[in-house]
């Protein structure tokens, strides 16, 4: 597409292009453990370099006014945390010492 230096010969070249297919994504199942993405591998790597760094921690304070309300806070972050696996996940290595993700 950007051999064609003019406006009016890149639209030409991709209304005549066929549409490349992806294939559909497909759930899997979180009863297993999965393997890690390239960035996690590479993260995992590097934390395994350096020990226990805090690099990718994010703190943050929240300064509540008022009375807290415990209960509703805690369902709030119950519910949080059961919509984000992301939350739920861990890194543990396999028995074959690979790292693994594992979804609670």
């Amino acid at each position: 597409i950007f051999a064609h230096p003019e406006l009016a010969a890149m639209a030409r070249i991709l209304a005549e292009a066929k549409g490349s297919v992806q294939p559909p994504i497909v759930p899997v199942s979180r009863d297993q453990d999965l393997p890690l993405s390239f960035s996690q591998q590479r993260l995992w790597f590097l934390a395994q370099l350096e020990g226990g760094s805090a690099a990718y921690h994010i703190p943050a304070g929240l300064r509540v006014r008022g009375a807290l309300d415990k209960p509703a806070l805690e369902r709030a972050l119950d519910r949080i945390v059961a919509r984000h696996e992301v939350l739920r996940t861990t890194f543990v290595q396999d028995q074959d010492q690979d790292p693994v993700q594992r979804i609670a």
